[in-house]
Protein backbone atom coordinates (compact mmCIF):
# COMPACT_ATOMS: atom_id res chain seq x y z
CA UNK A 1 0.00 0.00 0.00
CA UNK A 2 0.78 4.07 -0.52
CA UNK A 3 -0.33 6.06 2.27
CA UNK A 4 -3.35 3.59 2.78
CA UNK A 5 -3.88 3.48 -0.88
CA UNK A 6 -3.79 -0.62 -2.31
CA UNK A 7 -2.13 -0.07 -5.17
CA UNK A 8 -3.67 -3.17 -6.98
CA UNK A 9 -7.09 -2.18 -5.85
CA UNK A 10 -6.53 1.13 -7.49
CA UNK A 11 -5.28 -1.02 -10.54
CA UNK A 12 -7.95 -2.94 -10.98
CA UNK A 13 -10.57 0.44 -10.69
CA UNK A 14 -8.52 1.87 -13.27
CA UNK A 15 -8.74 -1.00 -15.95
CA UNK A 16 -12.62 -1.50 -15.33
CA UNK A 17 -13.29 2.31 -16.47
CA UNK A 18 -10.36 2.82 -18.49
CA UNK A 19 -12.70 4.96 -20.86
CA UNK A 20 -14.01 6.96 -18.20
CA UNK A 21 -10.07 7.94 -16.90
CA UNK A 22 -8.20 10.78 -17.18
CA UNK A 23 -4.50 11.64 -16.52
CA UNK A 24 -3.01 14.76 -16.57
CA UNK A 25 0.43 15.06 -17.36
CA UNK A 26 1.14 18.66 -16.22
CA UNK A 27 4.58 20.17 -16.83
CA UNK A 28 6.09 17.69 -18.84
CA UNK A 29 8.74 19.59 -19.71
CA UNK A 30 9.93 19.58 -15.86
CA UNK A 31 9.76 15.25 -16.11
CA UNK A 32 13.23 13.86 -15.41
CA UNK A 33 14.61 12.34 -18.67
CA UNK A 34 14.91 8.70 -16.84
CA UNK A 35 11.41 8.67 -16.11
CA UNK A 36 10.72 9.51 -19.83
CA UNK A 37 12.80 5.87 -20.77
CA UNK A 38 11.48 3.37 -22.51
CA UNK A 39 9.82 0.50 -19.97
CA UNK A 40 9.00 3.29 -17.45
CA UNK A 41 5.07 4.10 -16.80
CA UNK A 42 4.63 7.47 -18.43
CA UNK A 43 6.30 6.15 -21.56
CA UNK A 44 3.42 3.32 -21.00
CA UNK A 45 0.85 5.69 -20.57
CA UNK A 46 1.74 7.57 -23.79
CA UNK A 47 2.76 4.93 -25.86
CA UNK A 48 -0.58 3.25 -25.51
CA UNK A 49 0.79 0.04 -24.20
CA UNK A 50 -1.33 1.18 -20.62
CA UNK A 51 -4.75 2.41 -20.50
CA UNK A 52 -4.97 3.04 -24.06
CA UNK A 53 -8.55 3.77 -23.59
CA UNK A 54 -8.07 6.72 -21.38
CA UNK A 55 -7.69 10.08 -22.08
CA UNK A 56 -4.95 11.60 -21.54
CA UNK A 57 -3.81 15.78 -21.43
CA UNK A 58 -0.43 17.00 -21.15
CA UNK A 59 0.61 20.65 -20.48
CA UNK A 60 4.50 21.37 -21.37
CA UNK A 61 6.61 24.19 -23.00
CA UNK A 62 7.19 23.62 -26.69
CA UNK A 63 11.03 22.72 -26.03
CA UNK A 64 10.15 19.60 -24.19
CA UNK A 65 9.19 17.97 -27.78
CA UNK A 66 6.07 16.35 -26.70
CA UNK A 67 5.44 14.83 -29.80
CA UNK A 68 8.84 12.54 -29.80
CA UNK A 69 6.82 10.57 -27.27
CA UNK A 70 3.08 10.80 -29.03
CA UNK A 71 1.09 11.72 -31.66
CA UNK A 72 -1.65 14.24 -29.59
CA UNK A 73 -5.25 14.26 -31.26
CA UNK A 74 -5.40 17.96 -30.52
CA UNK A 75 -2.96 20.21 -29.77
CA UNK A 76 -3.49 23.90 -28.41
CA UNK A 77 -0.79 26.33 -28.03
CA UNK A 78 -1.35 28.89 -24.98
CA UNK A 79 -0.20 32.32 -27.19
CA UNK A 80 1.10 35.54 -24.92
CA UNK A 81 -0.63 38.91 -24.36
CA UNK A 82 -2.04 40.12 -27.16
CA UNK A 83 -1.54 44.38 -27.03
CA UNK A 84 -4.86 44.91 -25.97
CA UNK A 85 -4.40 42.46 -23.35
CA UNK A 86 -0.92 44.62 -22.27
CA UNK A 87 -2.84 47.55 -22.10
CA UNK A 88 -5.33 46.10 -19.90
CA UNK A 89 -3.18 44.57 -17.84
CA UNK A 90 -0.82 48.20 -17.58
CA UNK A 91 -4.12 50.30 -16.58
CA UNK A 92 -4.83 47.67 -14.39
CA UNK A 93 -1.43 47.67 -12.23
CA UNK A 94 -1.11 51.15 -11.97
CA UNK A 95 -4.91 52.23 -11.15
CA UNK A 96 -4.40 49.48 -8.02
CA UNK A 97 -0.79 51.35 -7.17
CA UNK A 98 -2.31 54.59 -7.18
CA UNK A 99 -0.56 55.90 -10.20
CA UNK A 100 -3.39 55.77 -13.28
CA UNK A 101 -0.76 58.80 -15.06
CA UNK A 102 1.73 56.43 -15.58
CA UNK A 103 0.17 53.24 -16.96
CA UNK A 104 -0.50 55.71 -20.35
CA UNK A 105 3.00 56.88 -20.45
CA UNK A 106 4.07 53.03 -20.27
CA UNK A 107 1.57 52.66 -22.90
CA UNK A 108 3.08 55.16 -24.95
CA UNK A 109 6.24 53.72 -24.51
CA UNK A 110 5.28 50.21 -26.07
CA UNK A 111 4.44 52.10 -29.33
CA UNK A 112 8.27 53.58 -29.71
CA UNK A 113 10.29 50.68 -27.94
CA UNK A 114 10.38 47.36 -30.05
CA UNK A 115 12.46 46.11 -27.34
CA UNK A 116 10.29 46.77 -24.39
CA UNK A 117 6.74 45.64 -26.60
CA UNK A 118 7.97 42.25 -27.36
CA UNK A 119 8.71 41.64 -23.68
CA UNK A 120 5.41 42.21 -22.34
CA UNK A 121 4.09 39.41 -24.32
CA UNK A 122 4.55 37.56 -21.44
CA UNK A 123 2.48 38.09 -18.44
CA UNK A 124 5.80 37.93 -15.90
CA UNK A 125 7.94 39.52 -17.53
CA UNK A 126 5.12 42.56 -17.94
CA UNK A 127 4.49 42.74 -14.26
CA UNK A 128 8.12 42.94 -13.95
CA UNK A 129 8.48 46.10 -16.61
CA UNK A 130 5.49 47.93 -14.81
CA UNK A 131 7.62 47.41 -11.66
CA UNK A 132 10.45 48.54 -13.43
CA UNK A 133 9.08 51.83 -14.58
CA UNK A 134 7.11 52.65 -11.40
CA UNK A 135 10.83 52.81 -9.56
CA UNK A 136 12.61 54.62 -13.05
CA UNK A 137 11.12 55.57 -16.00
CA UNK A 138 14.67 55.82 -17.53
CA UNK A 139 15.91 52.48 -17.01
CA UNK A 140 12.94 50.64 -19.42
CA UNK A 141 12.95 52.84 -22.21
CA UNK A 142 17.04 53.04 -22.35
CA UNK A 143 19.23 50.30 -23.60
CA UNK A 144 19.47 47.10 -25.31
CA UNK A 145 17.25 44.05 -24.61
CA UNK A 146 19.91 42.67 -22.58
CA UNK A 147 20.10 45.84 -20.37
CA UNK A 148 16.54 45.51 -19.96
CA UNK A 149 17.31 41.86 -18.55
CA UNK A 150 20.06 42.77 -16.32
CA UNK A 151 17.65 46.03 -15.13
CA UNK A 152 14.93 43.31 -14.21
CA UNK A 153 17.10 40.96 -12.65
CA UNK A 154 18.64 43.39 -10.33
CA UNK A 155 15.33 45.02 -9.13
CA UNK A 156 14.62 41.36 -8.19
CA UNK A 157 17.57 41.05 -6.11
CA UNK A 158 17.20 44.25 -4.89
CA UNK A 159 13.41 43.79 -3.25
CA UNK A 160 14.54 40.17 -2.09
CA UNK A 161 17.78 41.60 -0.44
CA UNK A 162 14.99 44.53 1.36
CA UNK A 163 12.51 41.88 2.01
CA UNK A 164 15.40 39.27 3.87
CA UNK A 165 16.87 42.22 5.56
CA UNK A 166 20.28 41.61 3.55
CA UNK A 167 22.47 44.54 2.21
CA UNK A 168 22.78 45.02 -1.29
CA UNK A 169 26.25 46.16 -2.16
CA UNK A 170 25.28 48.65 -5.22
CA UNK A 171 22.33 49.57 -6.85
CA UNK A 172 24.36 47.77 -9.82
CA UNK A 173 25.55 44.37 -9.96
CA UNK A 174 29.95 45.63 -10.23
CA UNK A 175 31.70 42.47 -12.15
CA UNK A 176 33.21 41.96 -8.24
CA UNK A 177 30.22 41.94 -5.96
CA UNK A 178 29.18 39.10 -4.17
CA UNK A 179 26.15 39.13 -5.87
CA UNK A 180 27.09 38.55 -9.21
CA UNK A 181 29.16 35.47 -7.94
CA UNK A 182 26.34 33.99 -6.80
CA UNK A 183 24.64 34.96 -10.15
CA UNK A 184 27.44 33.30 -11.81
CA UNK A 185 26.91 30.66 -9.33
CA UNK A 186 23.63 30.02 -10.53
CA UNK A 187 24.29 30.32 -14.14
CA UNK A 188 26.51 27.76 -13.89
CA UNK A 189 24.41 25.38 -12.20
CA UNK A 190 21.32 26.33 -14.81
CA UNK A 191 23.43 25.42 -17.38
CA UNK A 192 24.80 22.22 -16.58
CA UNK A 193 21.03 21.29 -16.21
CA UNK A 194 20.02 22.35 -19.50
CA UNK A 195 23.26 19.91 -20.79
CA UNK A 196 21.77 16.97 -18.79
CA UNK A 197 18.56 17.67 -20.52
CA UNK A 198 16.63 19.15 -17.03
CA UNK A 199 14.46 21.84 -16.04
CA UNK A 200 14.45 21.38 -12.62
CA UNK A 201 17.90 22.03 -10.03
CA UNK A 202 17.62 19.90 -6.99
CA UNK A 203 19.25 22.02 -4.25
CA UNK A 204 19.79 19.34 -1.56
CA UNK A 205 22.05 17.61 -4.57
CA UNK A 206 24.04 20.46 -5.23
CA UNK A 207 24.13 21.02 -1.36
CA UNK A 208 25.82 17.35 -1.29
CA UNK A 209 28.03 17.96 -4.04
CA UNK A 210 29.76 21.33 -2.73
Amino acid sequence: TTEGIHVQSTRAILQRNESCVLFLLDGFDELRPEARAAGQAISKLLSGKMYPKSTIVITSRPSAGVQQHTRPDCHIRIMGFSPLHVEKYIRQYFSITGKPDLAEKLISTLDESQIVTDTTCTPLFLLLVCVLWEEDQNVVTVGTRTRLYNDLLTDLIRKHCKREGVDMPTDRMSEDSEVADALLHLGKLALQALLRNETLVDIAEVERQQ
